[in-house]
C-alpha cells in the first residue's frame, strides 16, 4: 500500500468512527430524555382540561378581561369559575409561583 492509499484509507477510518460516536451520541440521547406533551397550548384548551387549576392576578387587567361584562365567550368560561368565590385569585406574583411549581394551577 503506498502512501497516498494510507492517507485516504486513515481519513475514511477517522470519518467512519466520529460518525458512528455522533450517531450514537444522537440516539442515546433521543432515548433517555422523555418526550413531554404540551397539557395546554392556548385559552380554549384550558377549561377543557381536568389536570390544572387556573387562576390570574386579583386586581390586574385580566381580572376585568375575564370577569367584566364584555368579556367574549371564552374570556367567560374562563372567568366562570371567579364570579361567586374570587378567593382563588392570587395577590402576588410569589403566591402564583409557588402554585405552578406545586403543579396544581396554570397561571395567566
Amino acid at each position: 500500500m503506498n502512501s497516498p492509499s494510507r492517507v485516504v484509507f486513515g481519513t475514511w477510518i477517522t470519518a467512519v468512527i466520529a460518525l458512528s460516536c455522533a450517531y450514537t451520541g444522537v440516539l442515546i440521547s433521543f432515548l433517555t430524555v422523555p418526550k413531554t406533551e404540551r397539557a395546554i397550548s392556548s385559552l380554549y384548551d384550558l377549561p377543557k382540561q381536568k389536570n390544572y387549576q387556573w387562576t390570574f392576578m386579583k386586581g390586574s387587567a385580566h381580572e376585568s378581561l375575564f370577569l367584566g361584562d364584555g368579556a367574549e365567550q371564552i374570556y367567560k368560561t374562563i372567568g366562570a369559575p371567579f364570579l361567586e368565590d374570587m378567593s382563588d385569585l392570587v395577590t402576588t406574583n410569589q403566591k402564583a409561583i409557588d402554585q405552578v411549581l406545586q403543579g396544581t394551577h396554570v397561571y395567566i
